[in-house]
């Protein structure tokens, strides 16, 4: 549900000029922190509880995902009209 949010907020939000750029700078970020959070949750995993590490993650999980409804770009943005979206 949030890549198909995701492509849809990119798509009517950033200039057609500019959607692959932006695209590609999102893909490189996700690709990058992909595996630094797995060598992160490796080492966590061996030096902590497992069970405390899986219920820290989804409360900070939550919190950022709670967070960024308090972000006003967030909340504000809204849909494209129909009659405007680019073909």
């Amino acid at each position: 549900m949030f890549s198909t949010g995701w492509n849809v907020a990119m798509m009517e939000n950033i200039p057609i000029d500019k959607l692959s750029r932006v695209s590609s700078y999102d893909m490189l970020g996700s690709f990058v922190v992909m595996p630094i959070g797995t060598l992160v949750y490796g080492w966590l995993i061996t030096h902590a509880d497992p069970a405390t590490v899986l219920i820290t993650s989804g409360i900070l999980y939550a919190a950022i995902a709670v967070g960024t409804t308090f972000v006003p770009s967030v909340w504000r943005m809204g849909r494209v009209e129909a009659a405007t979206v680019r073909t």
